[in-house]
C-alpha cells in the first residue's frame, strides 16, 4: 500500500538533529513510492525584539494562522495520515482537536520529552529535573529554567494548556519514540503503552573499506555544551596527557581556551566527508552526556564505522550501547571511571577492533534505512486501519 503522508514540523531556526532525522524519513518514504509534503513553520521567522516573543507566546498556546493553513493543506493535498514532529511555537497543538475532526490518522514522532517536560529535556542549569512531572508545569517558572521568566513562563502555560484540555491524548491516534526509556517516561505518565511504539534512528551503513584501521585519537562528536558532559570529555583528557584527544563540533561561550588541554585539538563544525573521516580515524567515541538524551545519532555512525563507543549509563543511551559488547558504559558525571574506562580500551587494540566489528553489525540490522522503514510502515498500516473514519485517499 502507497500512502500521502503529510508531516507538520516547526523548524527551531538552526538545523538540528531532529531535522536531518525529519529529512531522512521524508525520504525513505518517497524512495519507496509514497507521497509526501512538509507543512512547515520556522522559528527564523520571528525575528528579534519584544513583539515576536509575545507573539511566540501565543502562537504556542493557540495559532488560528497555522489552524487555517493547515486545513487548507489537508483539503487539497488528502493525505492518508499525518506526522506530527515539532508543534512549537508557531504551530502549537491547536492544530490537532482541528485534524481529529477532519478524521485524520495521526502518528507523533516523539523526539524529546516536550510531552511532559516544557523545554523538552528534563533540563535545568545542566542538571536532570523531572519537577515538572505529574502536571507540574509551574516549576519551569519558579526555577527559571529558561533563565528568563517571560520565556519559562511561556513554555510552562502552553505545556499547561495542551494538558489540560488533553490536546495530544485525545487527538494522536499514535506515537513512536526513540527508546524503551524515553516510552516508560511516556507511559508513568497516563499514556497508553499500546499506543506508544519503539522506532530507533537510522544511519546508512559506512562502506566497509578502511575500517580495520584502529584510529590515533580519541573522539567527540557534537555540541560543546555543559549537558552533553564537555567539560567532563576535557577533563578525562588532562588526566590522560599522553593520549590526543579531537573534537568535532562548535565551541560555546563557556568554554574558553583555557580549559582546553594541550591534547585536544578542536576542529570545528565538519561537513559530511571530513566527518566522516574523523570517524574513520579515532579509535573510539566518547558520549559523556549529563542529560537524558533522545537517541544521540553519533552512536550509531561511530558504530557505522566500526567504532566502538564509550557513554554514559543515563538515560536510553545503555539501549543503543551495549556495555562491553558495542562499548563501554559509565556513571555520568564519573570523572576517575571514566578515565580509567578510556586507558582500558585505548590500550586494547583487539577489544577495540572486537567492539567495532559488533557494533558494525548491530546498525546493519537495528539501525538501517531498511529496518526504520518496515517499522515505520507497520506503525502507519495499524494506524490507518484502526482510525474510524478518514478522510485521506489511498495514493
Amino acid at each position: 500500500m502507497k500512502y500521502k503522508v503529510l508531516f507538520v514540523h516547526n523548524k527551531y531556526g538552526v538545523h538540528s538533529g531532529e531535522e536531518v532525522m525529519l529529512d531522512k524519513i521524508m525520504q525513505i518514504l518517497a524512495d519507496n513510492g509514497h507521497e509526501v509534503r512538509l507543512f512547515s513553520k520556522d522559528s527564523k521567522e520571528l525575528g528579534v525584539g519584544a513583539l515576536p516573543k509575545i507573539g511566540a507566546f501565543f502562537s504556542g498556546i493557540f495559532s488560528f494562522s497555522s489552524r487555517i493553513e493547515l486545513k487548507k493543506v489537508v483539503e487539497e493535498f488528502q493525505p492518508n495520515i499525518i506526522q506530527i514532529q515539532n508543534l512549537f511555537p508557531l504551530i502549537s497543538p491547536s492544530v490537532l482537536p482541528m485534524l481529529n475532526q477532519m478524521g485524520m490518522p495521526v502518528v507523533m514522532r516523539l523526539s524529546n520529552y516536550r510531552l511532559i517536560c516544557p523545554n523538552g529535556l528534563f533540563l535545568s542549569y545542566g542538571q536532570i529535573c523531572e519537577k515538572c512531572r505529574g502536571g507540574h508545569e509551574y516549576y519551569c517558572v519558579l526555577k527559571n529554567c529558561e533563565n528568563s521568566l517571560f520565556k519559562s513562563l511561556g513554555y510552562a502555560v502552553r505545556n499547561f494548556v495542551a494538558r489540560y484540555l488533553r490536546l495530544y491524548k485525545e487527538n494522536v491516534t499514535r506515537y513512536y519514540s526513540q527508546t524503551e526509556f524515553q516510552k516508560n517516561i511516556m507511559v508513568s505518565e497516563g499514556y497508553p503503552q499500546e499506543i506508544i511504539d519503539v522506532i530507533p534512528n537510522m544511519t546508512s551503513p559506512t562502506n566497509s573499506k578502511k575500517l580495520l584501521y584502529p584510529g590515533d585519537f580519541v573522539g567527540y562528536v557534537g555540541r560543546m555544551s555543559r549537558e552533553k558532559g564537555i567539560d567532563i570529555f576535557l577533563e578525562v583528557a588532562r588526566l590522560c596527557p599522553d593520549i590526543p584527544f579531537k573534537i568535532a563540533g562548535n565551541p560555546q561561550a563557556y568554554v574558553s581556551p583555557n580549559k582546553v588541554p594541550d591534547n585536544v585539538e578542536i576542529l570545528g563544525h565538519l561537513n559530511e566527508a571530513a566527518l566522516a573521516e574523523f570517524y574513520r580515524n579515532c579509535r573510539f567515541i566518547i558520549l559523556p552526556s549529563l542529560c537524558y538524551e533522545g537517541f544521540p545519532s553519533v552512536i550509531i555512525e561511530a558504530m557505522s564505522f566500526a567504532k566502538p563507543v564509550i557513554a554514559s549509563r543515563i538515560g536510553g543511551l545503555s539501549e543503543i550501547v551495549e556495555d562491553e559488547q558495542t562499548g563501554l558504559l559509565f556513571e555520568s558525571g564519573n570523572v576517575n571511571e571514566l578515565r580509567m574506562v578510556v586507558a582500558r580500551l585505548w590500550e586494547d587494540e583487539d577489544t577495540v577492533y572486537s567492539f567495532g566489528q559488533a557494533g558494525r553489525a548491530k546498525v546493519i540490522k537495528e539501525y538501517s534505512p531498511e529496518s526504520y522503514y518496515k517499522r515505520l510502515i507497520k506503525i502507519y498500516d495499524e494506524t490507518i486501519k484502526n482510525q474510524p473514519c478518514q478522510t485521506g485517499r489511498e495514493g
